[in-house]
């Protein structure tokens, strides 16, 4: 594309967009020049839909922003306070930052940008297109290029957002010496906030297509690091081998084709839905579950069994939410229980107690299961099909009065019959009728006690 045509695209732009006519006003009240910059002109040049807008002034950030966040009734919000101050106007669909320009220059200000698809900037005022590092060049050959080798030095989460471009752009790749950066940089990540790093992973996750970032994350290396959390403490990472990568990425390839379809073939895709958050969860479980084999929860010893705290804590360390990092813990706890099941004949009661155990997220436990089998051999991955027919048939039968079963008795029940106070003894054997519930051997209040006068009479004979 020409520099001409790719100008006449953003003036066509421009003239569709209220936010940006506004902003301008603002802009030339206080006689300022304006620039757009980043992502909404890589957009419009690629006719993705645009989300957000970023604009540079020479001075009067602030001033704008409080004037633009008051005509649109948003929100100001000040980020980056440690670097260069941005200024974030944000509602409902509408997000716009505003930042002075590094120096006041806008050479200087390109060049400290990550990306060179992202260091373009158009004047607003003279319609002057600035492109100083060839990132329209970029753009044409779908190439991901670093501005500066010292790119990552400035901000380490960049390489992240790679990964993140190469999900999200299409037909995109690394260019070679950045990805070569990437990984002799990769220990530099965990020098960004735990925030910034999973807001990051999330929107890999999320993407139409997670495959292609997580496979970049693994391939460099930064997926260790991310995880491991030990570099402050100066304990040296433990790096997979390139045939365990492959590997992990082949468990990654298949958790998202069985996400992203029926995973058994005789079941509604509407019985089975997943969303978001079920997404995030499916796909840290399989990324946690693989990295425990490497030891990064404990003291970096290869092939160590995954351990409940480690993980809790450093769940709890990347600022996981309290429901991921319970859906990821229930997930990876009752994995090899669920395997267990396998060579079991009469395994009713046990698929009723692990769905009682995982709850609704019975499904995610299901799919990564599946795609373990069907791509590290760990059990028989026909026999694991037929368990997984079995759960979910189970499931959706009684799925409820499992998860949440009736209450059949109370305390009081227990006392009146069994003639005890209240104690642990009451909470044990409600424990026993609930288990008994769950494994379907009792449905009805007289059942229940029935369980009870058994009880008596076995304590009235010893």
């Amino acid at each position: 594309m020409k520099i001409d045509e790719f100008k006449k695209l953003i003036k066509e732009e421009i003239s569709r967009n209220k936010e940006i006519k506004t902003i301008k006003e603002i802009a030339e009240g206080l006689n300022q020049p304006l620039y757009l910059v980043g992502g909404f002109l890589r957009d419009i040049f690629l006719s993705r839909k645009k989300f957000d807008l970023d604009f540079i002034v020479k001075n009067e950030a602030l001033t704008i922003a409080t004037k633009a966040a008051k005509i649109f009734r948003a929100k100001l919000i000040v980020m980056d306070k440690e670097h260069i101050v941005n200024y974030r106007v944000v509602k409902r669909g509408l997000s716009i930052d505003f930042s002075e320009i590094f120096k006041r220059d806008i050479h200087i200000d390109l060049a400290r940008r990550d990306f060179t698809i992202n260091s373009i900037a158009y004047c607003l005022d003279d319609e002057q297109l600035y492109d100083d590092f060839n990132g329209i060049k970029d753009l044409e050959g779908r190439l991901i290029r670093m501005v500066s080798r010292d790119a990552f030095d400035k901000d380490p989460l960049r390489m992240l957002r790679a990964a993140r471009y190469f999900t999200t752009l299409k037909d995109f790749q690394i260019d070679k010496d950045t990805f070569s950066c990437i990984i002799s940089k990769r220990e530099l990540i965990t020098n960004s906030s735990s925030e910034r790093i999973k807001d990051e992973m999330d929107k890999i996750i999320l993407s139409d297509s997670p495959l292609k970032g997580l496979a970049l994350v693994l391939k460099t290396g930064l997926v260790e690091s991310i995880f491991s959390g030990k570099e402050a403490a100066g304990v040296k990472i433990v790096s997979m081998k390139k045939e365990e990568k492959a590997k992990v990425i082949e468990l990654m390839g298949a958790v998202n084709e069985i996400f992203s379809s029926p995973f058994l073939e005789n079941k509604d895709a509407g019985d089975f839905q997943f969303n978001s958050e079920d997404k995030k969860v499916l796909f840290y479980s399989a990324i946690i579950q693989s990295l425990s084999k490497r030891g990064l929860f404990s003291d970096g010893r290869v092939m160590r069994s995954v351990n409940a705290k480690d993980i809790l804590n450093t769940l709890k360390n990347m600022r996981f939410s309290n429901a991921e990092i319970t859906g990821i813990c229930k997930i990876i706890d009752n994995l090899s229980f669920l395997y267990k099941l396998i060579e079991q004949e009469n395994r009713e009661v046990g698929i009723r107690r692990i769905i009682y155990r995982v709850g609704r997220d019975i499904n995610i436990l299901i799919c990564l299961a599946l795609a373990i089998s069907k791509t590290l051999g760990k059990v028989d991955h026909n026999k694991m099909l037929a368990l997984a027919e079995e759960t979910l048939t189970v499931f959706k039968k009684d799925g409820d009065s499992i998860i949440n079963p009736k209450k059949l008795i109370d305390g009081k029940d227990v006392m009146k019959i069994l003639k005890c106070k209240e104690g642990e003894k009451i909470g044990a054997i409600l424990k026993k009728i609930r288990e008994l519930q769950i494994e379907n051997k009792i449905t009805t209040r007289q059942e229940a006690l029935k369980v009870l006068e058994d009880i008596r009479t076995s304590e009235n004979n010893k």
